[in-house]
């Protein structure tokens, strides 16, 4: 799926599309653009990266259903790698996505193999404020939505700790440390 929000800030409105507004977007000399790719072909995702003149080295670490979470500069977009949970995550029994984003001057490119909680959240909340601030803002709104669902998880996993930890003062077992452990 591509689907694309512009932001003309001459019609103060913000449109949402697909593909075909990156052209609009070329055009423009103020106008913002977010494209978010979730789960897109290949051929697809390499016709965008080449549209935006993107590195071929970052769209390969982009491409990869595995990397370490990164942060990199290049001459015309800024390349951030971030681990997110998947979109079933609701416990410390969590499965994470790789979330990609290039964060240019006027756009942002947000590239997902599976449902990002946080991009969608994002997406769905989306104001003329937001798109008018820039994509650097949008970028903290992803990642701090990101970073809230890891807080939510761990702060709902305390009060079982805290459970452990009397546990073990009045009677410790190894049924205790192996629970704690795990966690």
């Amino acid at each position: 799926m591509i689907r694309t929000a512009l932001y003309d800030p001459d019609e103060n409105a913000i449109t949402v599309g697909g593909r075909e507004q990156i052209e609009t977007w070329q055009r423009g000399v103020d106008s913002i653009l977010w494209l978010d790719l979730e789960g897109e072909n290949h051929d697809e995702e390499q016709a965008v990266f080449h549209a935006f003149d993107v590195h071929p080295l970052a769209v390969q670490d982009a491409l990869r259903s595995r990397h370490p979470p990164k942060l990199e500069e290049f001459d015309d977009f800024l390349f951030m790698l971030l681990r997110g949970l998947d979109a079933t995550t609701t416990n410390i029994d969590f499965g994470v996505i790789q979330l990609a984003l290039f964060v240019g001057d006027r756009f942002l490119i947000t590239r997902h193999a599976e449902p990002s909680t946080s991009v969608n959240h994002t997406w769905d909340n989306l104001s003329m404020e937001q798109m008018r601030t820039g994509p650097g803002s949008l970028v903290c709104r992803i990642a701090n939505r990101l970073q809230r669902r890891y807080v939510e998880i761990l702060l709902a996993l305390e009060p079982r700790l805290d459970e452990i930890e009397q546990e073990m003062f009045q009677q410790p077992n190894d049924r205790q440390l192996a629970e704690l452990t795990s966690y």
